[in-house]
């Protein structure tokens, strides 16, 4: 199904080099409504938030939906693979609503021909029973199809499609009823389950919390600093990786020890910036400079394998939420 793309906030981002567990922290910090696209050869997969909660999922491979709770794990799995693309739109809470509905809707008039009704006869039928849910036009040819969104008899939203050129808004309505007037066309009308799937979306969470993420970091970089304070003098392993996280504060700004914004102190992290965007890659990138930086120092101490050693309980422990945030490549310059 094509769903309105106006607002986009991004587009076309690699998922070889875009962490969906931290986007989705990102957009639940910034409460976003909206949907993110996750797109490969012959699959998609929508996650439709409300204030930054995923509220619905749905999967399209070979042919095949699935919609909800197991959806959106696999819609969140897929993401975490290499060579697709995911983007990131906004929308009115009353739109994802409706979309949330729409993608378990039932069709109630099929095929529906221009030849013997016009499309706006048939929304203004439909404008009196209230309806909720979406009509699907298929112009003769290869002209192109549209959609038009309904809630509650209101049309909210339009889409056209032709030539492969996707435009949407309500301004789009009038160039749908002049092309339906103008040429043939076949319409399908789709009611809404919007009821059902509302009665589900308590269930359906994302997962991506904050202090879960937070809570990881802390117990790798106090692992790292217990294995590097035990074969050199106590805090020396708080001044090397203060002094990295100024060197890399130009590629990871959160990381400039004088803004405050991450700190690691008796093995909590905290952190108070609006965006967690590349958290755990600035974090890695930093622990493990620093770590090469005394493992240096102290060639004899065969750092790397204490760092495995005292760092394995802890993967164990956090086994799942490592597994969610995708820390394995984070830990990949601990694990050398």
């Amino acid at each position: 199904m094509i769903f309105p793309k106006t607002q986009a906030i991004y587009e076309n981002l690699n998922t070889s080099f875009t962490n969906v567990g931290e986007l989705l922290l990102d957009l639940q910090a910034n409460s976003f409504t909206g949907y993110v696209e996750v797109n490969f050869l012959e699959y998609e997969g929508i996650l439709f938030l409300t204030n930054g909660s995923i509220v619905n999922a749905i999967e399209e491979t070979e042919g095949k939906r699935k919609i909800g709770q197991d959806a959106m794990i696999n819609v969140t799995a897929q993401a975490k693979t290499r060579d697709g693309t995911i983007s990131v739109y906004n929308l009115a809470r009353e739109m994802v609503n409706m979309l949330s509905g729409v993608v378990e809707s039932e069709v109630v008039h099929k095929d529906l021909s221009t030849e013997y009704t016009s499309l706006e006869k048939l929304i203004t039928k439909l404008q009196g029973e209230g309806h909720t849910g979406y009509i699907e036009i298929n112009f003769e040819g290869d002209r192109g199809s549209g959609i038009v969104f309904l809630q509650t008899g209101e049309t909210i939203e339009s889409i056209l499609n032709t030539g492969g050129e996707v435009v949407s808004g309500s301004e789009i309505l009038p160039r749908i009823l002049l092309a339906a007037s103008t040429f043939e066309a076949i319409f399908n009308v789709y009611k809404a389950a919007v009821d059902e799937t509302f009665a589900e979306n308590p269930e359906i969470v994302a997962g991506f919390d904050l202090p879960q993420l937070l809570e990881v970091w802390g117990e790798i970089i106090n692992s790292v600093e217990k294995v590097s304070d035990g074969s050199s003098k106590g805090g020396h392993f708080l001044k090397v990786f203060k002094d990295t996280q100024i060197e890399k504060a130009d590629d990871y700004p959160f990381l400039n020890p004088f803004d405050n914004v991450f700190e690691y102190e008796d093995g909590q992290v905290s952190f108070h910036g609006e965006s967690v965007t590349n958290l755990s890659r600035g974090l890695s990138e930093c622990l493990g400079t620093a770590v090469n930086k005394l493992a240096t120092e102290s060639p004899e101490a065969n750092l790397s394998s204490l760092i495995r050693t005292e760092l394995a309980p802890v993967i164990e422990k956090h086994s799942e939420i490592i597994k969610i945030f995708n820390l394995e490549v984070a830990l990949s310059n601990l694990l050398v």
